[in-house]
């Protein structure tokens, strides 16, 4: 099969490599739409520890299960499928309790497992959900990034009339505005850098944006015009340490802190006795376990907008182009797929 190869940080090929084999419990999927996420490029730059190379990026996708090896898998062959990617034992007391990220035999795929930049995958049967009619490849395959979202925004227990500030107009971003708004969140303030993105914020429902490149004021003097008492709930969504700080700064007394964007192991300097004179909690959301038949009714009932990140589609053999389009977030982009 064709593959998308980071053989070792910074050394990426597209080449020849071998179709997956099955083992007992697992099953092999055609991949149909791969998403492009942020976090492959760490996995390129060898910033995730956890990476095992070479390996095959890609945790965002969707496809159609072509082979089982158990019998009780057969009814899975044909359908059209997203599939969680935590690799785990399943027997420990995290997996017990669904706490998969916890798992100290923890993999996931497109880091220490081969990934979805290829024409086939290779993953747990148990962890795979068949999709609606309804729900189509370009949507399914941003199943991930919404789990993601959800998880951190269900953490962060947003309330009907929380006044609610989201830190980065990326993907993960965008999802959490979309969701805080679900959630009953109210004046949902969006900080981010582009204007294409944040313009899309507001068709979707944020009540302000907020361009850092073109403001004259910080993002904390905006947000405090908009919320004079400090914002109830903050997700860091940007992935950034002074995004962090900032969240810190925003946050109002007794006010919630989720923190999901991923930022390459840069330190932070912040004032810890913020944390401690405001009341503050803070909460970190790895992931998405046990958000994905959540995430999967919310966009096959329409109550979110994914088609509208998907701005660019690429074939895998131009993936040079593509990869550079959407690290550098080139030509208005908001959300990148390889369609198979």
């Amino acid at each position: 099969m064709k593959a998308i190869v980071v053989e070792k940080p910074n050394v990426i090929n597209y080449r020849e490599f071998a179709k997956p084999e099955l083992e007992p419990g697992e099953v092999l999927i055609k991949l149909r739409c791969t998403s492009i996420c942020a976090t492959d490029f760490a996995v390129i730059a060898g910033k995730v520890p956890m990476a095992k190379y070479p390996v095959i990026p890609g945790h965002e996708w969707t496809g159609v299960v072509e082979e089982v090896v158990d019998e009780k898998d057969e009814y899975l062959i044909g359908k059209r499928v997203v599939a969680e990617n935590q690799i785990t034992c399943m027997r420990c007391p995290a997996c017990r309790q669904g706490k998969w990220t916890q798992c100290p035999t923890y993999d996931e795929v497109g880091y220490s497992w081969n990934g979805a930049y290829a024409e086939y995958l290779k993953t747990i049967a148990n962890n795979v959900h068949p999709l609606p009619d309804n729900v189509s490849a370009v949507e399914a395959a941003l199943i991930e990034p919404t789990a993601v979202a959800l998880h951190v925004m269900l953490k962060a227990t947003v309330q009907a009339g929380d006044n609610v500030t989201i830190l980065g107009d990326g993907p993960i971003g965008i999802l959490c505005m979309q969701i805080a708004r679900l959630q009953g969140g109210q004046k949902i303030f969006v900080a981010g850098g582009h204007d294409e993105r944040l313009e899309l914020c507001q068709r979707l429902g944020a009540y302000e944006v907020f361009n850092r490149h073109k403001a004259n004021a910080s993002v904390v003097e905006a947000v405090q015009k908009i919320h004079p008492d400090g914002s109830d709930i903050v997700i860091e969504a940007a992935g950034s340490p002074n995004a962090f700080k900032a969240a810190l700064e925003i946050a109002g007394q007794g006010a919630k802190i989720g923190i999901s964007g991923f930022c390459e192991w840069e330190e932070a300097t912040l004032q810890p006795d913020l944390i401690l004179v405001k009341n503050l909690t803070i909460v970190g959301a790895n992931s998405g376990p046990g958000m994905w038949n959540r995430a999967i009714r919310l966009v096959a009932n329409k109550e979110i907008d994914l088609k509208s990140l998907v701005t660019h589609t690429f074939k895998l053999a131009d993936y040079e182009q593509a990869l550079d389009i959407v690290e550098h977030k080139r030509d208005g982009i908001i959300k990148g797929v390889f369609m198979f």
